[in-house]
């Protein structure tokens, strides 16, 4: 091999190697954004512009409505999660995944807001990161429109 590149490689491989583990350490601390993280970031605002987290959403189509019983207890379950010490991540998927169309989430919204009076989409965005939201759009977006 020629002197000269190999003088040339003994340099630019230990810098490419250094600005790897330099661009890697950046996407741990969220400084540089991953596929992953612009995804659910992604999804996150489609959680944000979704009408379903509206209260009064769910009285502007025809839809399966649910029992106001079943609508009071997703949205003290949901609240129940939020509350304490940490978010319990699990009860919050596991109660959008009772529901049977996207607009229950209306519904719930509006109990949510008569109970706690407190936004149920204000709450559910302040207490997941991103890619817990990304979890429950994914949910949401697996429900039927209507």
């Amino acid at each position: 091999m020629n002197k000269g590149i190999f003088q040339i490689m003994i340099y630019v491989i230990p810098s490419l190697l250094i600005l790897y583990v330099l661009h890697k350490i950046l996407q741990s601390v969220g400084i540089v954004e991953t596929k992953k993280s612009k995804e659910e970031k992604n999804k996150t605002i489609k959680v944000i512009n979704s009408d379903y987290f509206n209260p009064n959403y769910y009285k502007t189509v025809l839809h399966k409505f649910l029992d106001l019983e079943v609508s009071k207890r997703y949205a003290h379950d949901l609240r129940v999660a939020f509350s304490g010490f940490g978010t319990d991540e699990g009860a919050v998927y596991s109660t959008f995944k009772k529901l049977d169309n996207k607009v229950q989430i209306s519904e719930i919204s509006s109990s949510y807001y008569i109970q706690y009076k407190r936004d149920l989409k204000a709450d559910l965005l302040d207490e997941l990161n991103e890619s817990e939201v990304a979890i429950v759009y994914d949910i949401i977006n697996s429900l039927k429109d209507v």
